[in-house]
């Protein structure tokens, strides 16, 4: 009971004392009372043993270790900031039973200072993965290849004179890779999943070319994108509708180009087979940052992922990629027509997916702006990604397929000419 005595057990008391407002307060104290009573008289992320293993497993420099080493001096002498680093580990790895707790994001958490505390916790977690990885039978290069993404992000920082930090929004996402839901092969991130209710996909009996229709009651704009609240092309909005009878499907072609046609078609099942509906397992991929994504290290990062997959969970999935992002929005393959980006986009079978309009900023920028011109232009997507706000266009999202069976068409845009071959 001796803990339970000391100041920072009081969680209001101490992230007051530390400068959150009542709104920080309430969104970080839910489950206090489970970490405080399992904190450890060391918290092991601030120990130098432990940050020492990182640096040998991930090569870490010694200008990131520098700023590692003394955060976790600087929390070590504040019991108020100690609990609170605890608290945000203990929130992240573990659910908690504590009244109101939950699995919530992070992103109106307190920032600490110094702001190299959140990377200590961000170590914390990655401690935890390596172990993980290791129990579920991963190689020691996928694991080091699967979680360099934040060592790496620690070193481009220090290079640009910041803090080795993560910013707060992008914490969640650190529970993927507990869980070992996420695994590198080349250079995409890829997991299994059921898909969501995008529509089906039909494919010719006889050519193979592949047909995607819309699920039903979506709405989208007069140029077939999803449509958003206020879209400066609602007039002349419409909505899908999805139907079969014994004899044909009556739906809404999706263009592989990305965007939806209003017009309603029949196609017969004698000519044409349903090979994905909705809850179909297959590989979801995930692009983390960092250049270099040329068509060929796509094509292999996709050959190594059907490899892997096939290995590891045989008959168990479908051997079809899909991503949901806003990089795979058809702004930027007209902004951006020669970047990798839109090679690998006419690849694929892109379709129009739900968005909010200011989608991908946080990822680019880390941030929100109010104020565009205060945005930094330091980068073709920066740059393209300006443009379209400053032209009175929002951003948007969209979704990918790509077929295994299609990888050896990958560099012909055979989604695009076969549908050219049907409709055009």
């Amino acid at each position: 009971m001796d803990k339970l005595c000391i100041p920072q057990s009081n969680g209001v008391e101490t992230l007051r004392r530390l400068g959150a407002c009542e709104e920080q307060i309430k969104a970080i104290l839910p489950g206090w009372g489970d970490s405080f009573v399992n904190m450890p008289e060391k918290i092991f992320f601030l120990q130098k043993e432990v940050l020492d293993a990182l640096q040998r497993f991930f090569s870490l420099s010694s200008s990131v270790m520098n700023s590692l080493y003394s955060a976790a001096e600087t929390v070590e002498k504040n019991p108020d900031l100690a609990a609170y680093m605890w608290h945000f580990y203990y929130r992240i790895k573990q659910l908690s039973f504590s009244s109101g707790a939950s699995h919530a994001g992070f992103a109106d958490f307190l920032l600490p200072e110094p702001l190299s505390a959140v990377a200590l916790v961000a170590c914390g977690i990655l401690r935890d993965a390596i172990e993980n990885y290791r129990n579920e039978g991963f190689t020691q290069e996928i694991i080091r290849d699967t979680l360099r993404v934040y060592t790496d992000a620690f070193e481009a920082q220090v290079k640009r004179g910041e803090a080795p930090h993560i910013a707060l929004p992008a914490i969640n996402w650190m529970r993927v890779y507990l869980a070992c839901r996420l695994v590198q092969l080349g250079r995409f991130n890829f997991k299994l999943m059921e898909t969501s209710p995008f529509g089906i996909v039909l494919r010719n009996r006889k050519s193979r070319i592949k047909i995607m229709l819309s699920a039903s009651e979506v709405h989208y704009n007069s140029r077939g994108f999803v449509l958003q609240q206020n879209d400066p092309y609602g007039s002349g909005a419409w909505c899908s509708k999805l139907e079969e009878d014994e004899k044909n499907w009556y739906g809404n072609v999706i263009s592989p180009a990305g965007f939806a046609l209003p017009e309603r078609r029949c196609f017969s099942k004698a000519e044409w087979e349903c090979i994905l509906r909705p809850g179909e397992i297959m590989i979801d991929m995930h692009i983390p940052a960092g250049g270099g994504m040329t068509p060929e290290r796509a094509l292999d990062s996709f050959q190594k992922a059907v490899a892997f997959f096939s290995r590891k969970n045989p008959g168990k999935f479908r051997e079809i990629f899909i991503c949901h992002s806003w990089i795979f929005n058809t702004q930027f393959e007209e902004k951006m027509p020669d970047s990798n980006l839109a090679k690998l986009m006419r690849e694929c079978y892109l379709f129009p997916h739900d968005s909010s309009g200011r989608d991908g900023m946080f990822f680019l920028f880390g941030r929100d702006y109010e104020n565009l011109s205060q945005a930094p232009r330091d980068s073709s997507q920066r740059r393209a990604m300006l443009e379209i706000l400053e032209s009175g266009e929002r951003l948007r999202t969209g979704g990918m397929l790509l077929f295994a069976e299609d990888l050896p068409r990958f560099g012909t845009q055979c989604y695009r000419n076969d549908f050219k071959e049907l409709f055009i």
